[in-house]
Parts: structure tokens; sequence; C-alpha cells
């Protein structure tokens, strides 16, 4: 049986992952595989949707079972495929699978914080993939005021005053702007060509 061990690494919840696993008779009769199962730890976020059940191989032969990971929740979760068979010395065959359920996040900006404000704000978001992140502050004209260039950041959260963007009420010369409605947009550009670009804009007060 290869391989001899499953593991799917990270997997969002919500989504899934499948692994084939090949049965292959090496022997001089015919191996018949009785059933397949799972069980262990985590046995209902592990199924098998192909090639499970009984049958029969001949010499030289092969077989494949194909096993899905489906987390629904976060943490590694393990199980086992036990393969019940006729074969003489190794019978039932296990094999030890896991994986690792991901929280699944959407790339998001939030409502800047404290808003209305003066003369500071903190702008939350949080990215499902690596990006780099700018964020462009316009007055009610569509004028730039502002533009605060984060860099490139790994996917996760950035939600407190250590993580969020910051912007300290002044414009790209260092002038504090006047009070009234302004707009942040935050784009977020997981590679140079742009393509799966992420772009959102959300008001924000300033009142002095």
């Amino acid at each position: 049986v290869t391989p001899k061990f499953l593991y799917y690494r990270g997997v969002k919840i919500g989504d899934e992952k499948s692994k084939i696993l090949t049965v292959r008779n090496e022997g001089a009769g015919v191996l018949s595989i009785n059933s397949t199962k799972i069980f262990g730890m985590n046995p209902y976020q592990f199924d098998i949707i192909a090639g499970g059940g009984s049958f029969d191989l001949n010499p030289g032969d092969s077989h494949d079972i194909t096993v899905r990971f489906k987390p629904m929740s976060k943490g590694m979760k393990y199980a086992i495929l036990l393969i019940n068979s006729n074969d003489a010395d190794e019978n039932p065959y296990l094999v030890m699978m896991s994986g690792r359920g991901l929280a699944a996040i959407e790339t998001a900006v939030f409502q800047n914080s404290p808003n209305p404000f003066n003369p500071e704000t903190w702008i939350s978001y949080q990215l499902s993939f690596d990006a780099d992140v700018t964020i462009k502050i316009y007055n009610t004209q569509g004028d730039i005021v502002r533009i605060l260039r984060l860099g490139y950041k790994k996917a996760g959260l950035y939600l407190d005053k250590q993580t969020a963007a910051y912007w300290n009420g002044r414009d790209e010369e260092g002038e504090k702007v006047a009070s009234g409605v302004y707009f942040y947009t935050l784009q977020a550009c997981p590679n140079e060509d742009g393509v799966g670009e992420f772009s959102k804009t959300r008001k924000m007060v300033i009142l002095k």
C-alpha cells in the first residue's frame, strides 16, 4: 500500500482535499480486500469517496482508493484507514491519516476606529492571501490626501492597534487635514500583474 501515511496539511474549514492510496498485489495469489473503513479520533472528517469496499486483485494488479479530508473545525485531525484482507502477513493493514483544519477568512477591510475621530484613527483588515497592501485616503472631491503604504503582508488578521493601519490625520505634506468626510480604499495585490487584486472603499469622518 502506498503511500503508507496520508498527510493533508492545512485545509480551510468548508474546503476539502483528496488523496489517492494505491493497493497493489505483490504476491503470487489473489489478494482479496474484504472491507475498508475509517476510525480513530476524528473519523467523520475523513471519508472514502472512491474505490472503497471489497475487491479482488490478481498478482501484479493495483487498485486506487480516494480518501477525502473535509475539516469541520480548527486544529489537527487524526484518523486511521483500516484495510481488511486475506493477507496472512499484514491483516488488517492500517494507514495513518492527519490534516489540519484552518479558519476560513475572507479578505476584508473594516470600519476605522474611532470614527468620528480627532486626530488619529486605526483601520483594521484581514487577508486571505499574502499581498502588497496600500490604503489611499481621499477627500470628497476625489483628491488623494494620503497614501499609507503598508508593504507586503502575510495572510492573516490585522485587527488591533499593533497590527492595523494607522493614520494620524495628516496629508502627504505632513499638514493636518480639515474636518469633514473622507474615504479610504484598501488595495491588496497578491502579485505584480494585479490578478486577484482586492479593493474596497469605506467612509470616515474627522470631527474637530
